[in-house]
């Protein structure tokens, strides 16, 4: 529980220290901690680590996605909600996905060797993944190293629609 609220940025004092103490290896000093205090939710792999520390905010390679509109409408209409003063517009992203964009083993592939952006569907670890239809995109290391959004990817670009809420 430490290791995620520190992880997370709960703990500011224990966060900056490790991010000063750490610099760029943040990731994998904190991983055996992380995996310690996860051991607890039945994740079996990178992905379901992944997929835990997306739930609970921590900074990773994936990007939330429902296949529930209301889910999508709540999330965005939420985060506008709390930042008021900044926007005036909530923004919702449809992906027309298609077969091919799925196409990911799981089980043979590691989320930090895939050499491009895919969706995935996590395995169902914490009941909120199920309740909120969650999928994820897992972007590629080139795709983040470039910091290249997935609307900009060639891949996917004609394939997303944005949608403005006022």
């Amino acid at each position: 529980q430490d290791a995620v609220g520190i992880a997370g940025g709960g703990n500011t004092g224990a966060t900056d220290y490790l991010r000063k103490s750490a610099g760029d290896d943040i990731t994998a000093k904190l991983m055996p901690l992380v995996r310690a205090a996860l051991d607890k939710t039945g994740a079996l792999n990178d992905w379901d680590y992944l997929t835990i520390g997306q739930q609970y905010g921590l900074p990773t390679r994936l990007l939330d996605w429902s296949n529930n509109a209301l889910t999508a409408l709540w999330f965005a209409t939420d985060a506008v909600l709390a930042e008021a003063m900044k926007s005036e517009q909530a923004i919702v992203w449809v992906l027309m996905a298609e077969k091919a964009d799925f196409e990911l083993d799981t089980l043979q592939e590691s989320p930090f060797q895939i050499s491009e952006t895919k969706i995935f569907r996590p395995r169902i670890i914490k009941q909120r993944i199920n309740n909120q239809s969650g999928m994820f995109s897992v972007h590629s290391n080139e795709s983040l190293s470039q910091k290249e959004a997935m609307n900009e990817a060639e891949h996917y670009h004609k394939k997303l629609l944005k949608l403005k809420i006022a």
